[in-house]
């Protein structure tokens, strides 16, 4: 059984946006996907990176729901001419990574309501 390679990150909230993931080449058409291994389910979502490169995941898409605290998952992007297995390379920091592996949290504040985020940045372990 081959071992998963993927970089593991900082547990990212469930109550976000946006998720800025890192960047890529500039204005370039791209599928993000994110695959649930608690239940196999993979989403697919479209996206053009920014004039800097900056590449973003909508986190409403497919379904806030779809982002939990109890599951595993695995997010990679390729280019919209290629195939899945195609993953590109993301620099977070000047480094190259082809894929990551996540886990979400849910924050709360002194109220007990979900503290929510419009954007935040994907950080590595």
């Amino acid at each position: 059984m081959a071992c998963n390679t993927c970089q593991l990150t900082k547990s990212i909230p469930v109550c976000t946006d946006e998720l800025v993931l890192g960047t890529i080449t500039s204005n370039t058409d791209v599928y993000i996907f994110v695959i649930n291994h608690s239940t196999g389910y993979t989403h697919r979502q479209e996206a053009t990176s920014g004039n800097y490169g900056e590449l973003r995941l909508n986190m409403s898409l497919p379904d806030p729901s779809f982002y939990n605290p109890d599951s595993a998952y695995e997010l990679w992007a390729t280019l919209t001419t290629t195939s899945q297995g195609e993953r590109l390379d993301i620099t977070i920091d000047e480094v190259y990574y082809s894929c990551f592996n996540l886990s979400f949290n849910s924050l709360y504040d002194d109220t007990d309501s979900s503290v929510s985020y419009d954007e935040i940045t994907l950080e590595i372990l």
